[in-house]
């Protein structure tokens, strides 16, 4: 028989043709997407593994229990640090985890999040130097926070000490870390984002901030000092 080349296809059916395609791209955009984020899990296992060392010997010093790491909060993280890579920066808007709960106060048992943005410059951070030094950005609002007049910190610059807060927090049990790059300037000057994840959330707000007193202790005696593990590119 001759090739019949004068096909011809209904409106419906062009509809349905133009619906399959977009639907198939939107898969393919989703696949190629999560495919990104579990390389970078992946990438990111030395970069955990540090900054769950430092976490955890930081909370010795105050003794705070060690956390333990979290695959599902390591995959929310790096889902977070995907989600605000276009933004360029962490609002704590990620919509991954449960919502909420936010950066710096919890009201209830959940995850809690801190997040770390690296200013643009020559070059980003590694992975490993966000495990170790973005730790130590956290821990080092020590020198910030007043254990006798803790309230007046919460009260007026909780901004500088709530990240050491939620790292000593002795209900916090499990850790997850996301880590990610962006641009700025045409690909010329990069920064890096990292995602800190902690379940039950620290930081837990009451009315009388009692709950800080149980859960944020100061050095005990014998501690060892934080000069042993200060990175050495530290500031």
């Amino acid at each position: 028989m001759p090739f019949n080349d004068n096909i011809t296809t209904t409106p419906a059916e062009r509809k349905l043709l133009i619906a399959k395609i977009g639907i198939g791209l939107a898969v393919l955009g989703m696949i190629i997407s999560y495919t990104y984020v579990w390389i970078k899990f992946l990438d990111m296992e030395a970069a955990r593994d540090a900054a769950l060392f430092h976490h955890n010997f930081y909370r010795s010093r105050h003794g705070s229990a060690p956390l333990r790491r979290n695959a599902d909060l390591d995959m929310l993280a790096q889902m977070c640090a995907s989600y605000y890579k276009p933004k360029g920066m962490i609002d704590h808007s990620c919509p991954y985890y449960k919502s909420g709960i936010n950066f710096y106060f919890s009201e209830a048992d959940g995850i809690g999040e801190n997040g770390l943005g690296v200013g643009a410059g020559a070059h980003p951070w590694s992975e490993i130097e966000l495990g170790e030094l973005g730790t130590w950005a956290f821990y080092k609002e020590t020198y910030n926070y007043n254990f006798s007049d803790f309230k007046n910190d919460l009260e007026t610059h909780f901004g500088n000490v709530g990240h050491f807060t939620e790292i000593l927090w002795r209900d916090t049990r499990e850790f997850g870390l996301g880590y990610t790059t962006y641009t700025l300037d045409g690909g010329k000057t990069y920064g890096t984002l990292g995602v800190f994840l902690y379940s039950p959330a620290g930081n837990v707000l009451t009315k009388d901030k009692e709950l800080f007193i149980m859960n944020v202790k100061p050095v005990i005696p014998g501690a060892k000092p934080i000069r042993s593990v200060i990175p050495r590119n530290a500031n």
